[in-house]
């Protein structure tokens, strides 16, 4: 029998040699901001795992964000009309990269995520019609319509959830089987990806 001699290895890690690339800031709406950028080869990691630290320089107060190392997005809620500036720079267990140059862009004034809605009549039957905004796809999840008589206080959801489906077709919804012979006030609830409400037409 025969034992070796004992030896050791210890697999070091180095700080990451790159940020990642290609940083864009976006802002489909007036209350979501999304950042978006390419992921560094993985040769300039430096170890086996890496994350990647979201600095917001403006507006000021919001904290930094740090994100899985496979992940190329990420999105911030924010106010109408605010400009924001974000660089990024990725992490690991021994320390960080450069910083990337910021990347910058300004919220719209308003929060619309849908065009309209607006009622036509066909045959008789009030239909509703809309049309998601561009660039709305990782914040619109689905849409719900709901109603009310006019004297009534609370609204009811109309049928199930109609789902995302792109932002270039209009989306319609016939209401002719609604109660006959009252007026009826209707309206759009987008969901977001949490089945939260992400804006409600007036």
């Amino acid at each position: 029998m025969y034992v070796s001699p004992e030896a050791s290895a210890r697999s070091s890690c180095t700080a990451p040699s790159h940020p990642p690339s290609h940083l864009q800031v976006q802002a489909p709406d007036a209350s979501h901001v999304r950042v978006h950028w390419a992921l560094p080869p993985q040769s300039t990691w430096g170890c086996a795992d890496i994350q990647y630290e979201i600095e917001v320089v403006e507006p000021r107060g919001v904290q930094p964000v740090t994100v899985a190392g496979g992940q190329t997005n990420h999105i911030f809620p924010s106010q109408p009309n605010q400009q924001w500036s974000v660089r990024i720079r990725a992490i690991n267990s021994a320390g960080h990269s450069a910083w990337t140059p910021t990347a910058e862009v300004r919220t719209p004034p308003g929060g619309e995520l849908i065009v309209g809605p607006n009622i036509a009549y066909r045959q008789g039957n009030p239909i509703i019609t809309w049309q998601a905004r561009e660039n709305v796809e990782d914040l619109v999840e689905s849409f719900v319509i709901e109603w009310k008589a006019t004297n009534e206080r609370d609204w009811r959801q109309h049928r199930n959830p109609i789902p995302f489906s792109g932002w270039q077709r209009p989306y319609s919804i016939d209401l002719g089987e609604l109660p006959k012979g009252h007026n009826y006030q209707v309206r759009v609830v987008v969901r977001d990806m949490n089945r939260g409400t992400a804006f409600t037409s007036p």
